[in-house]
């Protein structure tokens, strides 16, 4: 009998030991933005215009901003916001200092993309163009 009540122990233990090492691997959940807003008098103001190089005006495509290259291509955004009717997209209250931008549009069943990168001094108010291929 002291044998069977060692073996129940043992196999409840090593069923504890392994519910205790399994972890949850998979993250399909996005992450929020960060929220940075400059509330001072020193905030910048980026508007661009996504469009190809046909003049053609890419609505509801999203339009990235983020702090870096590498920034932009691991997902850390400052922003991320939809092109309106017009393929223009308004970033306000920004903080002054360089910015990566980064647009990927689907038009016709094509796939278009485009980026740059911009400066915005403080108290600045750029609006500026986008041409996606």
């Amino acid at each position: 009998m002291y044998r069977n009540s060692l073996h129940s122990l043992l196999f409840l233990i090593m069923i504890a030991a392994l519910l205790l090492s399994c972890k949850k691997t998979i993250d399909n959940e996005t992450k929020p933005l960060p929220e940075w807003e400059d509330k001072s008098a020193d905030s910048a103001t980026l508007t661009i215009t996504v469009q190809t190089q046909e003049g053609f005006y890419m609505v509801g495509s999203y339009v990235d901003l983020a702090l870096s290259n590498d920034s932009m291509v691991n997902g850390i955004l400052v922003r991320r916001s939809p092109t309106n009717a017009s393929g223009r997209v308004t970033f306000r209250k920004l903080y002054p200092r360089n910015y990566f931008v980064n647009c990927i549009a689907y038009y016709n069943g094509s796939t278009y993309f485009g980026n740059f990168h911009t400066p915005l001094p403080p108290g600045s108010v750029k609006d500026t163009i986008l041409f996606v291929h």
